[in-house]
């Protein structure tokens, strides 16, 4: 079908078809995950933010808790590095973000997405705006030294080289 088509329409006609059983949508969040991947959306940081927002209202933590995980940390991810207004509040969400993404990854055999979070929530620790500096880069240190338990320069290199340059 690709070859008779071409790829983006095969995927356009199959997104909601597994052969002839539609993919389950059991919390309604399939058109919304698909607008994240929208490349006009990409540099609209406050539409994405709504977004992800938006998903995470709808979705249930208990039954896609590896899903809801990812866009918790996805959203932290886009907030702290967003030049949007007011980067104090910007890194004080991305904290609670990742900090729920964290706890939801550690109930996961997904180790590497935890620790890999683990160092996205030190490097919002290490630019906080708010609270005491060194109380802030010693919280940084502590989440850091937990994800390395976990991250090796064998194992995951980008994400441990990322954990030792926080």
């Amino acid at each position: 079908r690709c070859q008779a088509v071409g790829i983006k329409a095969a995927l356009a006609e199959d997104r909601h078809h597994v052969g002839a059983r539609p993919i389950p949508d059991p919390d309604g969040i399939g058109e919304i995950l698909h607008e994240l991947n929208n490349p006009a959306l990409a540099f609209d940081t406050p539409r994405r933010v709504d977004i992800y927002r938006a998903a995470l209202e709808r979705l249930d933590r208990r039954k896609r808790p590896v899903l809801w995980a990812s866009l918790q940390d996805n959203l932290g991810v886009l907030l702290a590095e967003s030049a949007e207004s007011n980067r104090a509040e910007r890194l004080e969400q991305a904290i609670e973000a990742f900090a729920q993404a964290v706890e939801m990854f550690a109930q996961s055999p997904m180790r590497m997405k935890w620790a890999a979070t683990l160092v996205n929530l030190a490097n919002a620790y290490a630019n906080r705006v708010r609270g005491e500096r060194p109380e802030n880069g010693e919280i940084a240190l502590q989440v850091c030294n937990e994800a390395l338990e976990v991250l090796t320069i064998q194992s995951a290199p980008t994400e441990w080289a990322r954990a030792m340059m926080t």
